[in-house]
């Protein structure tokens, strides 16, 4: 399931020391989570879909895509940046889906 090759994936980056990586991961896990509890209550760890995930993934590449319009807009290049590489990182786990 894509939840456990996420959290697998974390650990991997913590072990290596990919702090950004890390970063991208807790938060898309944190997403994930918020919206199995939202959906499914406490069957929330049963009931879960890798169409859940994957909603909560597009979500953020959508979130991460106006950010980066919008720092381009203002001149943050270094914020740019940081969200093309966390952009990166969501989109391997949207091209892996069939």
């Amino acid at each position: 399931m894509l939840i456990d090759e996420l959290r697998l994936s974390l650990t991997s980056s913590l072990k290596t020391g990919d702090r950004r990586r890390v970063d991208t991961l807790r938060f898309l896990l944190a997403g994930v989570g918020n919206l199995a509890i939202a959906k499914y209550g406490a069957e929330s760890q049963t009931k879960l879909t890798n169409s859940d995930v994957l909603d909560v993934i597009k979500k953020q590449v959508k979130s991460h895509l106006q950010s980066i319009a919008a720092f381009e807009k203002a001149g943050r290049e270094e914020l740019v940046t940081k969200e093309k590489e966390e952009l990166t990182i969501l989109e391997s786990y949207l091209t892996k889906q069939p």
